[in-house]
């Protein structure tokens, strides 16, 4: 059965309305790109690029992140915090390699735009990772500056591929291949429409513990599954990016990450020991000049009371984006004779029937 959508699969997880692509890239003004490292018998790791806007250090986006667990790194979140903004692109990678991104990324950013270049103002890049070691030599350090730039050149909009790429391609989620993930959600907020987009890089959990939609799915699978991978010494992270053009204050936006953590919990997620629950948001309502010389600005934003269906809606899309990650991903053999399997969408398709029929009686 070809690699798909859990939506085509039959799972449609919550309520809402998804956006036209059921993507990140929903959220207008939104690109992502990949770069691939897929070779010989122990190569498989790469980059993914998420770009908030073309101008994104001269227009400055609100932002905020939360950590429901630390054990992993997002580097430039103690900036995001403390100016509650966004300066620029997202990446994402495998552990080792996130130095190397960063200098890529800055190094696109000086050349990109001139007040880096001419005046030598600095920026402290935003790039998270997860491990990869199962399935990759990470000791190889493949990912290098040119990848780097290649990937933020090959960003759009649209579709874009999802499961055992870029940053995905050596993932694993509750003992299944995964990867990057993607779903979006449409809301309305006083008769005004706006979209929640989610991107993943899953990499955490135990199969046992997997529920779709609720049901516990990762039970039955894991019995009719056979051999599978069993990371004993790993439990995994996962990064997640919030993209909204709902106005928000960054407080705000921290409160929709923290919702985010609920969707990863309900796929399964207990947040172990040396796992990386990580989240980082931002709203394209609100754009902040860079060189602005007013000392006002006003912002934009929906009262709390009205935020409730945001919440609800991001949750969803959390759920989804990683589900999306597995049923992307085909099975994939790396370093050390290691084998994932990707999950059997046959059967997690008549499993997710019989407990919706059962649900029904």
């Amino acid at each position: 059965m070809k690699r798909c959508s859990c939506r085509e699969l039959g799972i449609i997880i919550g309520k809402f309305d998804t956006g036209a692509y059921n993507n990140i890239t929903d959220v207008k003004g939104v690109k992502v790109g990949h770069v691939t490292l897929n070779s010989g018998e122990d190569t498989r790791t790469g980059v993914t690029v998420l770009v908030p806007n073309e101008k994104i250090f001269n227009d400055k986006l609100v932002a905020s992140s939360f950590i429901l667990n630390g054990a992993g790194e997002v580097s430039g979140l103690i900036q995001i915090n403390e100016w509650g903004l966004l300066e620029t692109p997202i990446a994402l990678t495998n552990t080792m390699s996130i130095g190397n991104v960063s200098n890529g990324i800055s190094k696109w950013m000086s050349k990109r735009f001139e007040k880096i270049w001419n005046t030598r103002d600095v920026v402290i890049p935003v790039v998270g990772e997860c491990d990869d070691s199962f399935l990759n030599n990470t000791n190889s350090f493949p990912i290098k500056t040119d990848h780097v730039l290649d990937c933020i050149k090959n960003v759009k909009g649209g579709a874009f591929e999802q499961g055992s790429v870029g940053a995905g391609t050596g993932m694993i989620c509750c003992d299944f291949k995964a990867g990057v993930g993607s779903s979006s959600r449409v809301i309305k907020i006083d008769g005004c429409a706006y979209t929640i987009g989610i991107l993943v890089i899953s990499n955490f959990g135990h199969m046992r513990d997997l529920r779709v939609d609720g049901f516990p799915i990762g039970r039955i699978l894991e019995a009719h599954q056979g051999n599978y991978c069993k990371r004993t010494t790993n439990y995994g992270s996962v990064i997640t990016i919030i993209a909204t053009d709902i106005p928000t204050s960054s407080h705000q936006v921290q409160k929709l990450c923290k919702r985010a953590a609920l969707g990863i919990g309900r796929v399964g997620s207990y947040a172990a020991h040396g796992s990386g629950e990580i989240i980082v948001g931002f709203s394209t309502a609100n754009v902040i000049k860079h060189a602005s010389k007013k000392p006002h600005y006003r912002l934009n934003i929906i009262l709390d009371t009205h935020l409730n269906c945001a919440y609800e809606a991001t949750i969803e899309a959390v759920e989804e984006a990683i589900l999306n990650s597995m049923t992307y991903s085909d099975s994939m053999a790396g370093i050390d004779g290691n084998v994932v399997p990707g999950v059997d969408l046959k059967l997690l398709k008549r499993l997710y029937k019989d407990f919706t029929d059962l649900e029904k009686m």
